[in-house]
């Protein structure tokens, strides 16, 4: 999932930075509520004056210890580029919801993604034969072409299928597939 959500986080910078700098400062506490950023796989937070006027919003990419690296200018406002700004200690850093955020998710968006390729947990480089389909290597972390389990006379929905992943068919005909 690219984009991670976290409730009401709110902090301040515990050091200014320049409209360019790429890594900001934050509370440890807070900071280490954001463990699991990557380029990948980010949160997206804005930054404003605490009486209003100068707002950005930045993704955060990645974090060691207080210090969080963030991509500036990450999110168009009104239709314009987000302008970057120079913080000084005490300006608010919360995580708010954007209007970009809500139309990825209302549009199932984020990865941008529009082939298998693009995917950075399928198998690479990929070459199916007739007949296969994608499934999951729980050695590998990936989807690789291979042949589905399952199916035929006499099938048992509530069966756990296996095919070095586990594929589950509940009784209403709704597969499931364990990441």
């Amino acid at each position: 999932m690219p984009q991670q959500f976290i409730n009401n986080f709110r902090t301040v910078l515990t050091a200014g930075c320049t409209d360019s700098a790429t890594q900001i400062q934050i509370n440890t506490t807070e900071a280490a509520k954001l463990a699991s950023a990557t380029p990948t796989n980010f949160y997206k937070i804005t930054l404003a004056k605490d009486g209003g006027g100068q707002v950005e919003v930045v993704k955060v990419i990645g974090r060691t210890g207080a210090i969080l690296t963030v991509e500036r200018g990450s999110e168009d406002i009104n239709g314009a580029a987000t302008p970057t700004y120079a913080w000084v200690t005490g300006d608010l850093v919360e995580a708010r919801i954007t209007a970009q955020s809500m139309q990825d998710a209302l549009t199932g968006g984020g990865s941008g993604a529009t082939q298998l390729s693009e995917l950075s947990d399928v198998a690479s480089p990929l070459s199916p034969t007739d007949g296969q389909a994608l499934v999951y290597n729980d050695t590998s972390g990936e989807w690789e072409p291979g042949t589905a389990g399952g199916g035929g006379a006499g099938f048992d929905p509530d069966t756990i299928l296996t095919a070095d992943g586990q594929v589950l068919v509940g009784s209403d005909g709704n597969v499931l597939v364990q990441e």
